[in-house]
């Protein structure tokens, strides 16, 4: 029997390494976008999720969403879109959130029948309207899909398999992103152990570095409110070797079936002592395997920006910033950016 492998058309198989940022969910400018051609970025992750007091709740409501989408899918193609096009620097564009929400066996859609329908008709809509856009580079039909035992309707696979179908039937070619399941530190590489490929052409395949997760998270999420680490810490395995090892399962998965690999999200909390050489060891080894990547995030929360520092504070609920021109952090990502060692 032949083994699988992963089946990718001449043009995408040939396409540049592409290292970027995860935009802001609210809005975007020229000024965003000259900046990020500025500091070499040549990809964007565009999130898209109800925000905001008008669209609060709409998860969970199919009327609210759809309605939230077609507002949404205005906006990418009548401001996001072409700002990508006049700087060069395309979008993958992000289901931020699953449409009925999280909740049951991880995600409501996994368990009933109607939702998961729902989305596979939200990837529909979003792909008629942006057929043949140059601004796009490729589709990430879920975040951080959840899971947890045995779903009633279908596995977080599945779910994205149908949508990946959907997708194809309109569109043939442009790359669509399949998410590894969401664990313990939001879609980490040791997901990648019972990962399976999808068999369509242009597939990519996702993970998020977040690790060591009581490292980026410390004092961020409630596990881990009383933690204080530094990076690196040697006696701890947290170091550029440690975290070779950590995405091992995935440079596996990649070597078995021949995977494009996006690493959708990675980063490490303002106020965590070493992170800006915990940035640093990251991109060196992201660009080292060659895998697309979006910094998280850019002109969101100032806890995860490279453009502010922590005056004051030490954890996500006390932290003062002030906006920064140069810190180490910032010089990280931009060499990351460019291609070259911080």
């Amino acid at each position: 029997m032949t083994a699988f492998k992963c089946r990718y058309t001449d043009d995408v198989a040939r396409r540049p390494q592409v290292r970027g940022v995860m935009l802001s969910q609210v809005s975007v400018s020229d000024e965003d976008f000259r900046t990020l051609k500025k500091w070499g970025a040549t990809v964007a992750r565009c999130q898209m999720y109800p925000f905001g007091d008008e669209w609060k709740g709409k998860t969970g409501d199919r009327q609210g969403f759809a309605k939230w989408l077609d507002w949404k899918l205005d906006q990418l193609t009548g401001e996001a879109l072409p700002l990508a096009r006049k700087y060069g620097i395309p979008l993958v564009v992000d289901m931020h959130v699953p449409p009925g929400g999280r909740g049951g066996s991880g995600m409501k859609m996994m368990d009933n029948p109607l939702w998961a329908s729902f989305f596979v008709d939200c990837w529909e809509k979003i792909v008629r309207k942006t057929k043949g856009e140059d601004g796009i580079y490729a589709y990430d039909l879920i975040n951080e899909p959840t899971q947890f035992g045995a779903p009633k309707h279908c596995d977080y696979l599945e779910i994205q398999r149908r949508a990946a179908c959907a997708v194809r039937a309109i569109d043939p070619v442009t790359p669509v992103i399949v998410s590894c399941m969401n664990d313990v530190a939001w879609c980490a590489p040791s997901a990648f152990k019972t990962m399976a490929p999808v068999d369509m052409t242009n597939i990519f395949y996702q993970f998020h570095m977040y690790e060591p997760f009581e490292y980026t998270h410390q004092k961020v999420l409630p596990q881990f409110k009383d933690v204080v680490a530094a990076y690196p810490d040697d006696a701890k395995g947290w170091n550029a070797a440690g975290l070779r090892r950590i995405i091992e399962p995935v440079l596996a998965f990649e070597r078995r079936f021949g995977a494009h690999i996006f690493v959708g999200e990675f980063s490490a909390i303002a106020y965590a002592e070493g992170c800006g050489q915990w940035i640093a060891d990251v991109v060196e080894m992201l660009n080292e395997c060659r895998w697309d990547w979006c910094y998280h995030a850019f002109r969101e929360w100032p806890g995860w920006s490279v453009e502010h520092v922590v005056t004051k504070g030490d954890s996500a609920s006390n932290a003062k910033f002030a906006p920064s021109a140069d810190n180490a952090r910032k010089r990280a990502l931009v060499a990351g950016l460019r291609g070259v060692k911080p």
